[in-house]
């Protein structure tokens, strides 16, 4: 059985970030952002390396449809981007995370500090 992981009072400080940072988007696209970063947060729960293809994956779309999200998460700054060793050991992915990291992680229940990771060379 699968564990679902509910986020309480993240999703409220997510909700209000989304709401201030893109105040100018429609409703429905605010849905979709929060959406994603509570996917992001729950994902990151279970110690999954975050990345943008991995995303994809999850909601069952394509890389490339994914792209525009997370640039626009990045640009407004509640996210950024980290090179990681991809999948296949054979190039550099970005790991996402949150860019709120004292106040954000707390309310997620993730460490203040993100453990480091070795980079496989």
């Amino acid at each position: 059985m699968q564990q679902l992981y509910v986020l309480q009072p993240p999703a409220l400080y997510m909700v209000q970030i989304v709401l201030d940072r893109l105040a100018d988007f429609p409703p429905r696209q605010k849905i979709i952002y929060i959406g994603i970063l509570a996917t992001i947060a729950g994902l990151k729960q279970r110690g999954e390396v975050v990345t943008a293809a991995r995303l994809a994956e999850v909601y069952g779309h394509d890389y490339a449809s994914f792209t525009p999200f997370i640039k626009t998460l990045v640009d407004i700054g509640i996210l950024t981007r980290r090179a990681v060793p991809n999948r296949q050991h054979r190039g550099r992915a970005f790991e996402l995370d949150f860019t709120e990291t004292d106040l954000l992680r707390e309310l997620l229940g993730l460490p203040a500090t993100p453990p480091q990771r070795e980079l496989d060379r």
